[in-house]
């Protein structure tokens, strides 16, 4: 296993609660999927969208900085190329890292990257988890 897989590991085994900034509501969406996957796996979800009022069943957040509970790590949904703030938000929260989906444009990947937690670039949470948990339940 590789330094990169030892840690995203390590994080996934560990961790107890994801937040996912830019979630869908909608079950025809990835980010839905990867919410209902990172459910089942036994996480607590935090779900950050202007969408609905919740996302698999939690509660939804409107932005980052209206999430109160602790946040072990964090799986960013972001298409826009407008860059959000994250690092005080990441720092508040606790969060120990960033997994930066597929499809996020360079702004937010940058954004991301800036907070000073390790940045998993153009990963899925859900295929890392599966490729490196195997579907076992967090």
């Amino acid at each position: 296993m590789n330094t990169a897989d030892a840690s995203m590991f390590d994080l996934l085994s560990h961790s107890q609660s994801v937040a996912l900034l830019g979630v869908s509501p909608r079950p025809d969406t990835p980010s839905y999927e990867v919410a209902s996957y990172l459910q089942s796996q036994g996480y607590q979800l935090v779900p950050v969208t202007d969408g609905d009022d919740s996302v698999v069943g939690y509660p939804t957040a409107k932005s980052l900085d209206k999430v109160t509970e602790p946040v072990d790590v964090m799986s960013v949904f972001l298409t826009s190329d407008q860059a959000p703030a994250l690092t005080d938000d990441v720092s508040r929260l606790g969060v120990k890292a960033i997994w930066v989906q597929p499809g996020c444009s360079a702004n937010v990947e940058q954004a991301c990257k800036q907070t000073g937690v390790p940045v998993y670039t153009n990963h899925c949470i859900m295929r890392d988890h599966q490729r490196l948990l195997g579907n076992a339940k967090a």
